[in-house]
């Protein structure tokens, strides 16, 4: 199980639209029965977004669908489409 995982939200989460933004959760803290998973390389250029220490309230609060990198923004669409709340 990894330590993070983004929480793409679900009808029984209003204070987290499914279509407006994501957040960063710790597995400690939550029972996920299913997630996905997303290998891909990050590159050396780019918007690559990343979860840090002065950032970490703000991505466990939101991160807004526009602020990911295209390919996590499409591993998100197909997530929720398959309607598994977690990647």
């Amino acid at each position: 199980m990894p330590t993070r995982l983004l929480d793409l939200g679900d009808e029984a989460t209003p204070e987290l639209p499914a279509s407006t933004f994501v957040r960063v959760v710790e597995t400690t803290k939550i029972q996920p029965q299913r997630y996905a998973a997303l290998s891909y390389c990050w590159g050396s250029k780019g918007n690559n977004l990343k979860t840090t220490g002065s950032n970490y309230s703000q991505m466990a609060f939101q991160i807004q669908d526009d602020a990911l990198p295209a390919n996590v923004r499409d591993a998100v669409k197909i997530t929720r489409s398959l309607g598994v709340r977690y990647l």
